[in-house]
């Protein structure tokens, strides 16, 4: 469009709202204008009537999102333990699709179920740990890093100065 002060453009700002009305808006009406001019072939520029946005997908913007739960997602170790059941009760179910099934990568998948190689006396206290310990205090960084160590036996002093140094910090 040119300089139609009167014309539709106007009305359509008006009816829109800009950013240099002074108004704060949380949301916008959503109206598309398109003009394309032609002049290389002679045609001269044009305006299209707007084209609305779908109401109902407008009104489904609009909706608050459901309301949070504190509910916290199950650590990548409780994961494991879980899918290593799942295979073992369905013979047809592998990895990859656990990695299908829950929207992850089969890389993904992998790096929770090597959680499983740590050795059994931290899996077994990870399972039943002390009161005022909690299983979300173990990030997967940390087990991760302990299954990097080579050695059982490092593995081990390893994971007794971290339980140590969390015993000693209260469990927070």
């Amino acid at each position: 469009g040119g300089n139609n002060e009167g014309g539709q453009e106007g009305r359509l700002f008006t009816l829109i709202g800009s950013a240099g009305l002074g108004k704060n808006r949380t949301s916008w009406n959503l109206a598309v204008t398109i003009g394309i001019p032609f002049s290389r072939w002679g045609a001269e520029p044009f305006t299209v009537n707007p084209i609305p946005f779908p109401r109902a997908a407008w009104l489904t913007a609009q909706a608050p999102p459901p309301p949070e739960k504190n509910k916290r997602l199950p650590h990548p170790f409780q994961l494991a333990l879980l899918w290593r059941e799942q295979i073992n009760g369905d013979s047809r179910l592998n990895q990859a699709r656990i990695a299908a099934r829950e929207g992850l990568s089969r890389a993904r998948v992998t790096q929770i179920m090597n959680l499983l190689r740590l050795p059994e006396q931290v899996q077994s206290e990870l399972q039943n740990l002390p009161p005022p310990l909690k299983i979300h205090l173990f990030s997967e960084l940390r087990l991760r890093g302990i299954l990097a160590i080579q050695d059982r036996v490092s593995q081990l002093h390893i994971w007794q100065e971290l339980l140590q140094n969390l015993k000693n910090a209260g469990g927070d």
